[in-house]
C-alpha cells in the first residue's frame, strides 16, 4: 500500500500545487483590469417617435424597460387593451385615466400591432 519511494508523487503535487497557485494568480489579475467606460446611448433604448410615445415612456418605465415594450411580439388591438388593463389593474401602473390608457394602446398598436 506505501510507496517506497514517496519523492516523485510529492514532487508531482508540488508541480501541480504551481500551476494551480499561477493560474489563480492570472485569474486574479484579471479580474483587477479596469472595465472600459461604455456610452450610455449604447446601453439605453428609445421606442418609435409616434403620437402617444411620451405617454408610454412616462408611466410604463416605473415597472419594465422600453426594450422589454419593443421584445414584445405584434399583436391585435385588442390584445394591447387587455394588457395595459392588466397593468393598470394588476401592478398598478401609474395611468388613471382613460383617455391616456387609450392612446397608450393606440401608441402600442401602432409600433407592435399585427392588423386586427
Amino acid at each position: 500500500m506505501f510507496l517506497k519511494n514517496p519523492l516523485p508523487t510529492v514532487f508531482g503535487f508540488i508541480v501541480l500545487g504551481s500551476v494551480l497557485v499561477a493560474a489563480c494568480n492570472n485569474e486574479n489579475q484579471n479580474n483587477n483590469a479596469t472595465p472600459e467606460a461604455v456610452p450610455i446611448e449604447s446601453v439605453t433604448t428609445s421606442l418609435p417617435n409616434a403620437k402617444g410615445v411620451e405617454l408610454v415612456e412616462q408611466n410604463c418605465v416605473s415597472c419594465h424597460s422600453l426594450e422589454y415594450i419593443k421584445m414584445q411580439p405584434a399583436m391585435s388591438h385588442k390584445a394591447w387593451e387587455k394588457i395595459v388593463t392588466k397593468m393598470i389593474k394588476n401592478f398598478n401602473a401609474p395611468i388613471t385615466d382613460s383617455t391616456k390608457a387609450k392612446e397608450i394602446v393606440d401608441y402600442l398598436y401602432a409600433i407592435k400591432g399585427n392588423g386586427k
